[in-house]
């Protein structure tokens, strides 16, 4: 009998691999929501997780291990815990403190929370297009949302949560809204301010529109305090 059911179970597998896009669609919101209820669920009873995963977990102490150095030594201490010798922790430029020591402290949590705004932020977009429903729909059907927000996401998370409104401040051609949004991100990941930026700055001169290209101004002289 157990037999008979491996054989079922791999066959149904195979099935759903062969119809991916419609069984995505029809079963990944589904998924999506069981397991928004069950770790929201498990995050109450000990807020104290690590991470989703294994490996995040595994990860989750090196990090740790960066931000309890940051926090002791400074950006300008040397530690001597991170390797043989004494190490300059001016080396650690590229973690922003704000997002690491959140992710330190509060762990899933901090990815958790910082998913679902980047989910939210979408909603704020003023013109209901078909780019709005394309984009809903392709987070909640899709897998990258669900690996992201229980995979492979740290604190960096907290970085990708403004970056939508960086792509609806673009689509809006509100520069108010692309300076704060990639400004905020500043205080989560350099990945993404990077990222942001040349996009910004590509948009701004396809576009001849200066300002825009310019508009990541606040966030470089952030990033460089630090150095």
């Amino acid at each position: 009998m157990s037999e008979i059911k491996k054989i079922l179970k791999d066959k149904i597998s195979l099935f759903r691999l062969l119809v991916y896009p419609l069984s995505a669609l029809l079963l990944n919101p589904i998924r999506l929501l069981q397991s928004f209820y069950y770790i929201g669920k498990g995050l109450v009873s000990n807020p104290k997780s690590e991470h989703f995963n294994l490996y995040g977990a595994l990860n989750y102490f090196f990090y740790a291990t960066a931000a309890w150095n940051l926090k002791k030594y400074g950006r300008t201490g040397v530690s001597k815990y991170l390797g043989p010798k004494e190490y300059k922790l001016s080396s650690f430029f590229f973690y922003s403190l704000t997002s690491l020591f959140a992710y330190w402290k509060y762990g899933a949590i901090t990815v958790f929370i910082s998913m679902l705004t980047w989910f939210c932020t979408f909603f704020f977009l003023d013109d209901r297009s078909l780019f709005f429903f394309i984009t809903i729909t392709l987070t909640i059907c899709s897998s990258i949302f669900y690996a992201n927000t229980f995979r492979y996401q740290n604190y960096n998370a907290f970085g990708w949560a403004f970056f939508p409104l960086t792509l609806i401040g673009i689509w809006e051609e509100n520069i108010l809204l692309v300076s704060i949004s990639i400004l905020l991100s500043s205080f989560g990941s350099v990945t993404v301010v990077l990222l942001g930026s040349m996009l910004t700055f590509l948009m701004g001169i396809i576009t001849q529109n200066w300002f825009l290209a310019l508009s990541p101004g606040l966030a470089g002289i952030k990033l460089l305090t630090h150095f």
